[in-house]
């Protein structure tokens, strides 16, 4: 067993859901609890935590695998977070990605501090270039196109 870690700055997507589902759930729906009583008679729980509240963020009708623009939104990112769960997170992947950063590098590796990138021109340029993207996800979530330093654990 191990575990992977994933460092990525740059441009990201932020996918909060616009109409979050939250249902309320009987723990004890088959346990013919009674009503005039404090303990369920089979599993023992309380009947003041009998009920639970449980939300649902992935929306109906969203797919992932939808082709937009003669490519699919998950070969052109990469979701760090499962997609039930909340907020949703999307990075570039730059293996099959249409959007590519140009930091005038003259070799592989360089070292760029951060201070000098125009934060502002690559968000700019993501949005023009994912527009149709962006305007696909916001049926059911409100994008919000950041930069900064995501890490991720799985």
């Amino acid at each position: 067993m191990s575990i992977s870690q994933i460092v990525y700055v740059g441009v990201y997507v932020v996918l909060n859901p616009k109409n979050e589902k939250i249902e309320k759930i009987d723990l004890c729906a088959t346990h013919n609890f009674p009503d005039d009583a404090q303990f369920c008679p089979r599993c023992g729980r309380s009947k003041t935590v009998r009920y639970t509240t449980v939300k649902s963020y992935a929306p109906d009708g969203w797919d992932y695998e939808i082709e937009i623009n003669g490519h699919t939104i998950e070969e052109e990112f990469f979701c760090i977070t499962d997609i039930k769960d909340h907020p949703i997170i999307l990075i570039v992947n730059i293996i099959n990605s249409k959007y590519v950063i140009n930091y005038n590098a003259d070799y592989d590796n360089q070292i760029l501090p951060l201070t000098t990138v125009d934060h502002e021109k690559l968000i700019s340029d993501f949005c023009e270039v994912y527009n149709a993207e962006l305007e696909y996800v916001s049926q059911w979530f409100d994008p919000k196109v950041e930069y900064g330093l995501v890490i991720h654990y799985r």
